[in-house]
């Protein structure tokens, strides 16, 4: 019953994003090292549970938008899981780190579960906020470096206003807040 609560509960998290992007899926690469065991069991056991929720699609080669490192410390059968996770929003020139956490317990399933509630409360809240301040400074490094006009990403134009503008034109509008 539990576990169908935190399911219910970041569904409706992660839908509050949703209304922010036209179509929600997430691109999403989760690194591990192969070779420990329990961080390979923990791995696992969070692509499963990101499964249930529908709002991301796992990806190998093709730019991932989310990166997930999750590693565990090597343990016996008798030791618990002492794993942690680090979420990277993968832009499209650099990343930005979004959360980190450290989760200790007896089950892998355990672990993942506190790992894909913490990871949805990272996107949560720091998502929409790190995707704008991406697209502002891609815009101004483009405006910086031409005497011409540039395209307005896309996720700026109900804000601009506009397609495409000169530096002029986006320095009389104020610029914008990162």
């Amino acid at each position: 019953m539990k576990r169908i609560l935190i399911v219910a509960i970041l569904a409706a998290g992660l839908g509050s994003i949703a209304a922010a992007q036209s179509t929600l899926k997430i691109k999403v690469y989760i690194v591990s090292d192969e070779t420990v065991p329990s961080s390979h069991e923990v791995e696992e056991a969070l692509r499963q549970k990101m499964n249930t929720v529908k709002n991301f699609r796992f990806v190998e080669r093709e730019a991932p938008e989310l990166i997930l490192d999750v590693n565990c410390i090597p343990r016996t059968l008798s030791e618990p899981y002492n794993c942690m996770y680090v979420a990277l929003y993968a832009g499209p020139s650099f990343k930005t780190l979004l959360g980190v956490a450290v989760h200790s317990d007896k089950l892998a399933d355990t672990v993942a579960a506190a790992f894909l509630s913490s990871i949805a409360q990272d996107i949560n809240d720091r998502w929409n906020r790190t995707l704008h301040t991406h697209q502002v400074e891609l815009l101004e490094a483009c405006l910086f470096l031409t005497q011409s006009s540039c395209t307005v990403p896309e996720g700026l134009i109900p804000e601009l206003k506009t397609k495409s503008l000169n530096l002029s034109q986006y320095l009389q509008k104020g610029g914008l807040s990162k």
